[in-house]
């Protein structure tokens, strides 16, 4: 009896073992899939477009003339009129503008050139004139300055003719404001200088065959 069941303790154990071995032969290993990578694709890079913007260049108005200023371009016109300081100020504004004085020797050359060329067409037979400008000085110890507001504060423009700036009065008042004095050419020789300043009362006006005065404003 024992015997029997020895025997057939081995004949299970064969049959387990034939089992298992059919077993490890059929398994199938699962294929390994390798991840599928995706070619990675470079866009062009394309640059942004910058616009080129050219500045305008600064102009003035029809009968202005530009000059340049440390501020940027000025305009200047010449107009003629006997007026005082006060209203020549009031009748550039009436035209939208400041009365002017002048930054540079230069600027003012260029303003007496205008008045000549004014004072050779408006009046016949006439060689000399003066204009007004925003050139003044507080008082008679005080110190002379351009007053349109549109400069660098130097008194480069200040060109004095001879004998100028003094504290001489006329008729018992003080000479406070400048006035450019004009003169055609071959005109007579004077104590004055064609394109230089003059001191000169600011509120009176004195009857002459060319007063005027200078306007200026920013050009645009």
């Amino acid at each position: 009896m024992r015997f029997l069941s020895f025997l057939l303790l081995i004949g299970i154990s064969v049959l387990v073992a034939s089992q298992a071995s059919k077993t490890c032969r059929t398994r199938t290993h699962e294929p390994v899939t390798e991840p599928i990578t995706e070619p990675i694709t470079t866009k062009p890079t394309t640059k942004p477009t910058t616009k080129t913007t050219t500045k305008k260049p600064a102009t003035c108005p029809s009968g202005w003339t530009l000059v340049q200023r440390s501020i940027g371009g000025w305009c200047i016109r010449v107009f003629n009129g006997m007026n005082n300081q006060t209203e020549s100020m009031k009748a550039c504004q009436t035209r939208g503008a400041v009365l002017s004085g002048a930054e540079s020797a230069p600027e003012l050359a260029t303003m007496a050139a205008l008045g000549r060329e004014l004072l050779a067409t408006s009046v016949s037979n006439w060689q000399y004139g003066t204009l007004r400008m925003a050139i003044e000085r507080p008082n008679v110890n005080g110190a002379w300055r351009v007053t349109d507001g549109n400069n660098n504060g130097g008194t480069a423009g200040l060109v004095w003719g001879p004998g100028e700036p003094n504290k001489d009065k006329l008729a018992y008042e003080d000479k406070n404001c400048a006035m450019l004095f004009l003169a055609l050419p071959g005109a007579p020789p004077t104590v004055r200088v064609h394109g230089t300043l003059q001191t000169f009362i600011c509120h009176i006006t004195w009857f002459d065959m060319l007063r005027g005065y200078v306007c200026g404003r920013r050009a645009t």
